[in-house]
């Protein structure tokens, strides 16, 4: 597990992660050889984890449950910052925290979050992680809320999920790359990106419609 003071410093990055840019996530820009900070790289701690998840026995599991568990125990230092996250996001509550667990586990590997290149920059690191978030936030809200439901407590939880997810992944991206995410947003880029799309979608089709209108129809 990651000393309290490497994981206070993953939350941090969060708030950089949540910006717009304008190609809708973030650059990564590698810091020259007199701005990058040493890297804060818990290799003792990783090695332990790893081959702490080695020696569990996925032979003897339910085979239905096998193919999870050789995927989240192929990336132990992964799978354990998601579930620390989630536990952090219910309030180190557990009784809380499972509901949210429960669909996380159940949803993170068919949805990719657990891909080989899951932590390979920023903008790649929130596109696999997304679905599964969404997945596990809103299945953890509709299982608690016949015990606990309010609209601003739903609100919330969906902002401190993906604060809690992002965090330690996005610490393990910084470890990868070395670089801090760019918060880049140009509004006129953006903007006129999303005019040219919508006028390739739409204007194609409409363009097609009139293509296929019979002669000499008004």
């Amino acid at each position: 597990m990651l000393p309290l003071s490497r994981f206070l410093l993953a939350l941090s990055l969060p708030a950089q992660l949540l910006a717009f840019s304008a190609p809708g996530a973030a650059l990564v820009r590698p810091l020259t050889a007199t701005q990058q900070p040493a890297r804060c790289v818990a290799k003792a701690e990783i090695e332990q984890l790893t081959e702490l998840a080695k020696k569990v026995p996925v032979a003897d599991l339910p085979e239905p449950i096998q193919p999870w568990a050789k995927e989240y125990l192929g990336q132990p230092t992964l799978f354990a910052g998601d579930l620390v996250a989630l536990l952090l996001a219910a309030g180190l509550n557990p009784i809380a925290a499972l509901p949210y667990i429960l669909c996380y586990v159940a949803a993170a590997k068919p949805l990719g979050a657990f891909a080989d290149d899951a932590t390979a920059s920023y903008g790649k690191m929130l596109s696999v992680l997304a679905p599964a978030y969404g997945a596990s936030t809103l299945g953890g809200i509709l299982l608690s809320a016949p015990f606990d439901f309010s609209v601003p407590g739903a609100l919330g939880k969906l902002i401190v999920s993906i604060i809690c997810l992002a965090g330690p992944r996005a610490f393990q991206v910084y470890q990868v790359t070395g670089a801090l995410p760019e918060l880049n947003f140009d509004l006129d880029s953006a903007l006129d990106g999303n005019v040219d799309k919508f006028e390739n979608k739409f204007g194609s089709q409409a363009q097609t419609k009139d293509d296929t209108k019979p002669p000499g129809s008004a």
